[in-house]
Parts: C-alpha cells; structure tokens; sequence
C-alpha cells in the first residue's frame, strides 16, 4: 500500500506487472487518484493468457486472450488447454500436498488429501482471474476453515477477487 501511494504520490496510474502468473487487476485510491495493477499471467501457465492492450485518446482497453493450440503433438492427443490444466493441476496437488503435511502446518493424510485439491482449484481460479467460487467449492472450503481458521482464512483469499475485473476492463482516464 505504501508503494502504491509513493506512485501515486510520483504520478503514476498504471503499472503492469507478472511473474506470479495470475490474471489480476487491482486498484488503489489515495487522495481521489487512483493507480492501478495490471498484472498478466504466464504463457508457461494454465490458462495460458496474453493480453491485447488498446489505447484510444483517454481510454485503456484491456482484453484477455488465450493460447489454444500449437503446432506440437501433445501426450495422449490431448488439446492444449486440457493438457496444460491437467500438467498444472498435478503439479499442484504436489505442492499443496507437501505444504500441508509439513511444518508448520503438518496436517494428518486425511486432511492433506481433502485440502489440497482446494487449494489447487483456488490458485487455478486466481491464476485465471475473475475468480467466482461455486456453492458447492464453498461449502468444502468452509469445512477446512472449521478444521483450521489459520488454513481456510488463506483459502479464502485465493478466492478473493479485489475491484475491478481482471480480464476485461476499460480504464479512462481523467486529466487532474
């Protein structure tokens, strides 16, 4: 927050960022100015996002696009967008499998088992941006944050999906 208003302060609106590999927008407003995060997702992760970034007079355009195909054969003849969410999601439920049965969280097999394809499908959800939780998603993260407040509170907030629109999104701007 800091950073952000020290741009602001310096006049800066925009900034675009990555390497996360999320689809993410986010805006800050200091003093009635606003900066925002433009941050874009990796061509190295599902869903595969690029952006097409238009600017017209005072309007910022920002559209997300996808990378659904290449000229290389996949495993299995598989498309690209499958081939790339099931790499992903294997790796994930790796991860997510080793977090939570280690230090500090050490959780039992039982419970590692139930919580890491949530964490899975959330960092899915995030890295694709626009994330929306289902009922039934929600009800499952819920029994987590029962279990552990400290492991659904950091579920929760891959849920979270701050103003404005991450794949979408017009920005006009106003001269001060």
């Amino acid at each position: 927050e800091s950073l952000s208003d020290q741009f602001i302060n310096a006049g800066l609106s925009v900034m675009f960022t990555g390497h996360y590999h999320a689809n993410d927008i986010t805006k800050r407003t200091t003093g009635g100015r606003e900066f925002y995060d433009i941050e874009t997702g990796s061509l190295v992760t599902a869903p595969i996002p690029y952006r097409i970034i238009t600017m017209n007079g005072n309007e910022l355009n920002i559209n997300t696009k996808y990378v659904t195909n290449i000229s290389a054969k996949l495993p299995g003849g598989v498309d690209l967008p499958s081939y790339s969410n099931q790499f992903l999601s294997e790796h994930l439920d790796g991860y997510f499998s080793y977090m939570l049965s280690n230090p500090p969280y050490s959780l039992p097999d039982d419970l590692v088992s139930y919580g890491a394809p949530l964490f899975r499908n959330a960092i899915m959800a995030h890295f694709a941006g626009d994330e929306k939780i289902s009922p039934k998603e929600q009800a499952a993260d819920d029994v987590l944050g029962q279990i552990s407040p400290q492991i659904g509170g950091a579920l929760s907030s891959l849920w979270t999906d701050l103003n404005p629109e991450d794949n979408h999104f017009q920005l006009k701007f106003v001269n001060p």
